[in-house]
């Protein structure tokens, strides 16, 4: 017989502002999520980003994770606190396999100052349609 899992500690959870409200903070340590989402709304600088992390961090429960949507370009929530590194298509086109790990790892590094565990954007999209709109300049080539 196997242990029933909670569905919140599957979830990851969005906030509503700049800190982390006490009716957040309350479910967050009564749920148990398995993380975070940060988007725009979130994020006003590094120091603000850095206190939210922390206060997050004090809520939530042991490996669950903080994460965003940094994939660079036009989708740079992290832009106020951690910089908006070029898109995928710029990367590219420039086609420097040295330059993209560079910009990549630099883009981690200031997200996981400010206490951000998990970056989401695209690996492995490839535009093939010129005309699509969601892919667009998400992808590398």
């Amino acid at each position: 017989m196997s242990a029933t899992v909670p569905t919140a500690s599957r979830l990851v959870v969005g906030l509503d502002g700049h800190e982390l409200l006490p009716r957040e903070g309350a479910w967050l340590r009564a749920h148990r999520p398995a993380g975070v989402i940060l988007f725009g709304r979130n994020v006003r600088d590094a120091d603000q980003l850095r206190r939210l992390c922390a206060d997050l961090r004090a809520a939530l429960p042991d490996g669950a994770e903080i994460m965003a949507d940094q994939e660079g370009g036009a989708v740079a929530v992290l832009a106020a606190a951690a910089g908006r590194p070029p898109s995928a298509w710029t990367l590219g086109s420039i086609y420097d396999p040295q330059l993209t790990r560079r910009v990549h790892r630099d883009t981690a590094l200031r997200a996981r100052d400010c206490g951000i565990d998990r970056l989401l954007a695209p690996c492995a999209d490839v535009l093939l349609a010129p005309g699509n709109s969601v892919i667009g300049s998400r992808a590398f080539g």
